[in-house]
């Protein structure tokens, strides 16, 4: 979501109160006529309260008058300010008393960042190539697509889908050993479609900025709740499942299954052709990409 303004609650009395947005150059009202500008505000009934440290929605304000402010400059009369006039409400739980000035209520637009992988199919059983990297909106980390395909002369092809041997066929006392890792057949391949991933892990510093939107604790062994100094693009330690997952959620992504991370660590596929008897003959595929992540798109699997 990209933010398109924002205002400040200034006062609140018995459910009422007034909101003030400043003009400034760049903004989504710069420029406009009092009409426009006020046009772009009544496109919704409500807005969304919200608080500071950590913001949170805690209710709501309805715009029963709007009013303008211009100011003269060299360029000529020109809006500097809005002032919005209305009612609020609190969401259901939070108490009224939270409704107050040095909250602020905003605006968005959505933001389409990313193309599914494998969205389309062309005639020839090909699908339209989707962008190989990405930066996520929201944590601003470099993602990389990890394809269910494979590429043959630079053509992206999907006949066999993403058809991946796992683990280890030497040392039975391992986990990771599959005893048909040398004795590969469709019933025992596992089928892992095309996802992004992040291509680097979550640093202590990116993490500390998780914990700080959302008044989460530190990791214990942080002192005063402080990661260790100089270790800021250090990779985060000591956080348990849970709180990786809470995290993964808060990025707007998930953690990978353990056939995604092997997948996307090691980079091998399988693929197939049929043989005139009807059987099977596999073949690797062999990947460029490598990752060293923790994080994939929550809604990348196809």
């Amino acid at each position: 979501m990209i933010p398109l303004w924002k205002g400040e609650v200034e006062a609140v009395y018995s459910g009422k109160g007034k909101v003030k947005i400043r003009i400034r150059r760049g903004s989504i009202f710069y420029g406009k006529e009092e009409e426009e500008i006020k046009a772009i505000l009544e496109k919704k009934s409500q807005y969304s309260v919200l608080q500071k440290n950590p913001e949170k929605e805690i209710g709501y304000f309805s715009i029963r008058q709007i009013s303008v402010v211009y100011q003269n400059n060299s360029g000529g009369k020109k809006a500097s300010e809005v002032e919005l006039y209305g009612s609020f409400s609190a969401i259901p739980g939070v108490p009224e008393s939270l409704l107050t000035a040095g909250t602020f209520i905003q605006d968005y637009k959505q933001e389409i960042a990313y193309i599914e992988p494998g969205a389309f199919f062309t005639e020839d059983r090909r699908r339209t190539r989707p962008s190989k990297q990405l930066r996520h909106p929201k944590d601003g980390k470099e993602m990389v697509l990890v394809s269910g395909g494979y590429e043959q002369n630079g053509e992206p092809f999907y006949e066999s889908m993403g058809f991946f041997i796992h683990g280890q066929g030497n040392d039975p006392s391992e986990d990771s050993y599959n005893p048909f890792y040398f004795k590969p057949e469709r019933g025992n391949l596992q089928d892992v479609s095309s996802f992004y991933i992040d291509k680097y892990e979550v640093t202590n510093q990116e993490y500390s900025k998780f914990l700080k939107e959302t008044n989460t604790s530190p990791p214990p062994h942080w002192k005063s709740g402080n990661f260790p100094a100089g270790k800021e693009h250090h990779p985060v330690s000591g956080i348990t499942y849970r709180e990786a997952e809470t995290y993964a959620r808060w990025s707007g992504k998930r953690l990978p299954t353990e056939m995604e991370w092997e997948k996307a660590a090691r980079g091998t596929g399988m693929t197939w052709k049929i043989n005139r008897d009807e059987s099977y003959s596999f073949f690797q595929v062999l990947w460029n990409i490598r990752s060293e992540t923790i994080l994939i798109l929550h809604y990348a699997i196809l």
